[in-house]
């Protein structure tokens, strides 16, 4: 698994553990929305093309994972380097240039370029590759004419190293990338329940989706966990249903049952995250621009409380201006601070 991320672009340099749920801040200025974008931009483009997205700079992934005996026994025959069970996935971007490592045991295993159309692998042997420009893609070491590699030692090479490619790409657990902000606003109501396609960057998708998880019975204890995280607030009993020929947020306070005719912002954005988290699966990644929009303490921390309890096995990734709200976000092996 994908364990952590280091990023070097225009000016900003940070490394992130990848733990379920990291909050970036920071002063002004100092690269919190520049870092977000990088990092949906480069997991979204996993074994895709990087040209498109016009970075320029350095990105390491380190991931722990085991690799099959076989695999092993087969780069050890052909004296290409030892697998450990951590690597690392290294690609620089500079002036139409493209470099790519892989490492394990602090053994370098292979070296790509790649100029313009044309990419090498240089390390451990030399061979003209087919596309130098894909991020974790196979192609970065499969041979550009197969005539080159069909006898002899370097056909068993690039055999080796486009599995282990494979091997690291497939032990990423990263799924989809979801982006989210900077601001939440929707309609407290839904006419029809279609398709869902997730909540959408601003939340307007978001009735749809509660009410695609209220009528899940695998979603139950997200769910639950979305309930009492409200009745902090005073918002008992929350849940979405049928009135006057639409779907709608219903909740009881001391007044009895009542219609949640436009959340508060800050409401706002507790729903629209929840509901992307629970619409979410096993993997996937939420990046989220100001996820303290209109928070204050009460509010913002019933929200760390829907983060802690909707975040197994899912990452989130977050900007958070104010530094005060920060204090109250416990550490340790849920919640990481990356302050730039």
């Amino acid at each position: 698994m994908l364990v952590s991320l280091s990023i070097e672009t225009e000016g900003i340099s940070a490394s992130i553990s990848m733990l379920p749920i990291t909050l970036i801040t920071g002063p002004p200025g100092s690269g919190k929305s520049r870092l977000l974008s990088a990092i949906a931009s480069i997991l979204s483009s996993i074994e895709s093309d990087i040209r498109p997205l016009g970075f320029v700079g350095r990105v390491k992934m380190v991931i722990e994972a085991k690799p099959p005996d076989e695999l092993v026994g087969r780069f050890n025959e052909l004296n290409i380097g030892p697998l450990g069970n951590r690597f690392e996935y290294i690609f620089e971007v500079d002036s139409g240039h493209i470099t790519h490592v892989i490492k394990s045991n602090e053994a370098t295993l292979m070296v790509v370029r790649g100029d313009g159309e044309h990419g090498q692998l240089t390390q451990p042997i030399t061979l003209n590759v087919s596309n130098p420009w894909k991020i974790l893609s196979i192609d970065i070491v499969k041979p550009r004419d197969d005539a080159e590699v069909l006898l002899g030692r370097s056909g068993e090479v690039s055999e080796a190293l486009m599995r282990l490619v494979g091997f690291i790409r497939g032990s990423l657990g990263i799924g989809k990338v979801y982006v989210m902000g900077p601001y939440f606003s929707f309609e407290p109501f839904e006419k029809g329940l279609g398709p869902i396609e997730g909540v959408g960057r601003f939340g307007e998708g978001t009735v749809g989706a509660l009410a695609e998880a209220f009528t899940d019975p695998s979603k139950v204890n997200q769910v639950n966990v979305l309930r009492k995280a409200l009745a902090k607030l005073g918002i008992r009993g929350f849940k979405v249903g049928p009135l006057g020929g639409a779907l709608r947020l219903v909740y009881r306070d001391a007044r009895g049952w009542r219609v949640l005719e436009k959340p508060p912002c800050h409401l706002s954005t507790i729903l629209a995250v929840a509901a992307q988290l629970m619409y979410m699966n096993r993997g996937d990644v939420l990046v989220v621009e100001n996820l303290d929009y209109c928070m204050r303490r009460e509010s913002w921390d019933v929200l760390v409380n829907v983060l802690q309890g909707l975040s197994k096995d899912k990452y989130i990734i977050a900007e958070v201006h104010n530094d005060e709200l920060i204090k109250g976000v416990p550490t340790g092996n849920v919640f990481s601070i990356l302050t730039l």
